[in-house]
Order: structure tokens, then C-alpha cells, then sequence
């Protein structure tokens, strides 16, 4: 039997994001995502930031899956798939793959910080709070 907070779908975030390859990414952003009872969330993040000393939007779609869930344990281990698109300063758009591994912590006051690490444009880290309604 899910709990009832178990069972809320919507999902809000903000978040800073750093991608480190030939040219950084730093910026922060917002996102909304979808989490089904179980497991599995789907998220869309935008972000605004600079690289290469340019202002540049970045764009994530993604698909997580939690090992464990967040209601019986004070952090969970989650994977993180999908694609992120960075687009601005004049320059053609990039298309990159996402691969991640994330810590997301159990509902305090109704948020959950996240830390996340992978690839994503090069080396990846993410790091915010969510809020579940």
C-alpha cells in the first residue's frame, strides 16, 4: 500500500549544474518533473549559465530510477538517463547524452536535497532541492 505522500506526482526543482569538458558549463536553473507511484520520475530542467565566457541555456529531459525508495530510508541511490541540449551565445546548439548516479534524501519540512554525478558534456555535477506537491 503506498502512502499518501507516496502517491503525489509533481515534482519542482532548483538546482546548479557544472559540466566540465573543453569548455565549462556552470549555471543554475529550475525544473518540473513527473514521479509515479514506485520508482521511476521523468524531468525537464532548463538552466541558465556561461561557457566559454558566453550566456548559454541548458536543456535536460530525463528519466530517473530510484534503487531504493525515499520513504524508508534517509537517502536513496537513484540512476539518471537522458539528453541535454546547450544553445546561445550565436553559437550552433549541442546535443549531449546524460548518464548519472544520485543521492536524493528522504521529505524534511517537504524538501529533499539531491547531489548528482555522471557524464553529461563532459564530467557532470548537479546539486539542489526538491519540492514534492
Amino acid at each position: 500500500m503506498l502512502d499518501a505522500a507516496e502517491a503525489q506526482r509533481v515534482e519542482w526543482q532548483g538546482q546548479a549544474v557544472h559540466a566540465a569538458r573543453d569548455s565549462m558549463f556552470l549555471g543554475a536553473g529550475v525544473s518540473v518533473g513527473l514521479r509515479f507511484p514506485g520508482r521511476t520520475a521523468f524531468q525537464l530542467s532548463t538552466s541558465l549559465g556561461r561557457s566559454a565566457g558566453v550566456a548559454v541555456f541548458r536543456t535536460e529531459v530525463a528519466a530517473r530510477f530510484h534503487l531504493v525508495s525515499t520513504w524508508r530510508r534517509r537517502t536513496a541511490l537513484y540512476g539518471l538517463a537522458g539528453l541535454a541540449f546547450e544553445y546561445g551565445g550565436g553559437r550552433q546548439g549541442k546535443e549531449l547524452m546524460l548518464i548519472s548516479l544520485g543521492l536524493e534524501s528522504r521529505p524534511v519540512l517537504g524538501l529533499r536535497w539531491f547531489v548528482e554525478s555522471g557524464l553529461g558534456g563532459g564530467y557532470r555535477l548537479a546539486a539542489g532541492v526538491r519540492i514534492i506537491t
